[in-house]
């Protein structure tokens, strides 16, 4: 049986298998506050705390609750505001000690500094933001991986691209990963790999009808592949557990 949340933060489905869904039910209060528009969850899985975006009109910041060991969420608290710049997708990492966020067209991180204190923005530098934009931040296990999406200029068109950076002594030169049998290119979409880097999910809207499709997808080498459509009409899902058992959305 697995497991996936859905968008806004409203729902939680069950699956029979990767592309099945068979229940919806909703969101406990204290983290799906009505009034509030709350939407791109993640989730560390080592000590349980659960990120996503809150938007206040045109004010958008980055929240986090945690999980207790009764089973109950915390009241959310804030760890960054954007008074103008729109925040599109945020990823805290396996042990939650950092969070990854595209941020006026390039990756940044917030660092938790213990309570409810996290660190000001800092940029994650060039190879990894350029001059183009790059969106949709995830890292592996270790940290030590970073994926992203970038949005590029080709001889004709604007096309987005998927990568992923290497940190050693700082991050390596991008190489790119294929997503064999998906075209992502005319449309707004969601990227995230699972910490292991095993697998990804991916969102794709259309820009006026705004109807989300999302996909699952294996690591071959250097692509994704064997996608399979998520039979669910509920919104964007946006966050995959390493042994696909549960997500968010």
């Amino acid at each position: 049986m697995r497991f996936f949340w859905s968008c806004v933060l409203s729902q939680i489905l069950t699956f029979t298998s990767i592309a099945q869904v068979i229940s919806v039910e909703s969101l406990p209060p204290v983290v799906n506050k009505a009034s509030l528009t709350n939407f791109n969850p993640t989730f560390s899985e080592k000590n349980k705390m659960l990120c996503f975006i809150e938007r206040r009109g045109k004010k958008e910041s980055i929240m986090v609750s945690h999980f207790s060991e009764a089973g109950t969420w915390s009241n959310p608290h804030l760890a960054f505001t954007s008074e103008k710049a729109s925040l599109w997708t945020v990823s805290i990492n396996s042990n939650g000690s950092r969070i990854y966020f595209d941020w006026k067209n390039d990756i940044y991180f917030i660092d938790y500094l213990g309570g409810s204190s996290w660190s000001i923005p800092i940029k994650v530098q060039f190879p990894v933001s350029t001059e183009w934009s790059e969106h949709s931040p995830s890292t592996s296990v270790k940290d030590d991986i970073i994926y992203f999406a970038r949005l590029v200029r080709d001889s004709t068109d604007w096309a987005r691209r998927i990568f992923y950076s290497k940190k050693e002594l700082s991050w390596s030169s991008p190489r790119e990963l294929a997503l064999q049998g998906i075209k992502p290119e005319h449309q707004h979409f969601d990227f995230s790999v699972s910490t292991n880097g095993n697998s990804c999910l991916l969102s794709l809207s259309d820009e006026i009808k705004v109807v989300a499709h999302n996909y699952f997808g294996l690591r071959r080498d250097s692509a994704f592949t064997d996608f399979q459509e998520i039979d669910f009409s509920g919104g964007r899902i946006t966050w995959i557990s390493d042994d696909y058992s549960f997500g968010y959305g």
